[in-house]
């Protein structure tokens, strides 16, 4: 089963809050680094554009390895839970 990017959970964040997170570099996602290079050469480089893309995208890039869409969505879903937990801290 493929993960949908968009089913992240991200609470209640406003608009300022969900561009912050969209803007970040793929660096900071905890990818292996045969995935974030593969996407790297795609011109992926936010996440912003990972979730732009659509996940057949994603499956058809080149040397990616198996479960690409898994790797990713688990990186995206540690990286958002990570950013809300910093927010609730910082409140």
């Amino acid at each position: 089963m493929k993960f949908n990017y968009m089913e992240l959970d991200l609470g209640d964040i406003n608009n300022e809050q969900l561009d912050e997170i969209t803007n970040v570099s793929i660096d900071k996602l905890k990818l292996n680094l045969r995935v974030r290079n593969c996407l790297l050469a795609e011109k992926i480089c936010t996440v912003r554009d990972i979730l732009e893309c659509r996940q057949e995208d994603i499956d058809g890039i080149k040397n990616m390895g198996r479960n690409p869409n898994r790797l990713i969505g688990d990186a995206l879903k540690l990286y958002c839970l990570d950013y809300i937990r910093r927010q609730e801290k910082d409140e």
